[in-house]
């Protein structure tokens, strides 16, 4: 007999912490400090009330970078889980990723759009660059079941500089874009 409410857990491909404030205690410092002063001076404005709330927002508007973030890669989705709450992006639904200097946005949109600051994720890579830009690679490659193109250089590229085709200068390395098929039906 096969049990009905047995779920198979994903695979868990990479999974790391990241918390710049501990690489970048100079910074953490900052922040808290602009924190503490923004919150006193709020509150010889305001009120202790208002002041104690300008603390939590200023806190919370820059928790990614004072508390750890925990970033797990599964081959369905990707998990990130902060002091806050937690997210989950399946990797159907990621169409293209930016890679930059501290980490990889992940985008529901194809072609940048101004909505990327909202619907997209920012995963940093922490100490592990590469195998975090091989593994996002990998699942999106699995999950639309096609090469994702990037404009990385390739060990085994035999193009010439002169074949290369020019990539368009978005202010971040693109590394993948993933465009919807079109689907045709027949009657």
């Amino acid at each position: 007999m096969v049990d009905a409410t047995r779920h198979d857990k994903p695979t868990l491909r990479l999974s790391w912490v990241s918390h710049p404030a501990r690489r970048e205690p100079l910074k953490a410092a900052l922040a808290i400090i602009v924190a503490i002063g923004m919150a006193v001076s709020v509150t010889l404005w305001a009120g202790l009330w208002l002041g104690a709330l300008s603390f939590i927002v200023i806190v919370a508007s820059v928790h990614g970078f004072l508390f750890p973030v925990w970033y797990r890669i599964y081959e369905d989705h990707l998990s990130v889980q902060t002091f806050f709450g937690a997210q989950q992006r399946s990797w159907k639904a990621v169409r293209r990723s930016d890679a930059g200097k501290h980490g990889v946005h992940l985008s529901p949109f194809s072609t940048p759009n101004w909505l990327d600051g909202t619907r997209g994720i920012y995963v940093r890579f922490g100490d592990n660059r590469e195998d975090v830009l091989a593994a996002i690679d990998g699942m999106i490659e699995s999950a639309h079941g096609e090469r994702a193109s990037s404009s990385r250089p390739s060990a085994t590229s035999q193009l010439d500089d002169q074949e290369q085709p020019a990539q368009p200068n978005l202010g971040r390395h693109r590394l993948a874009t993933i465009k919807p098929r079109m689907e045709s039906r027949a009657p």
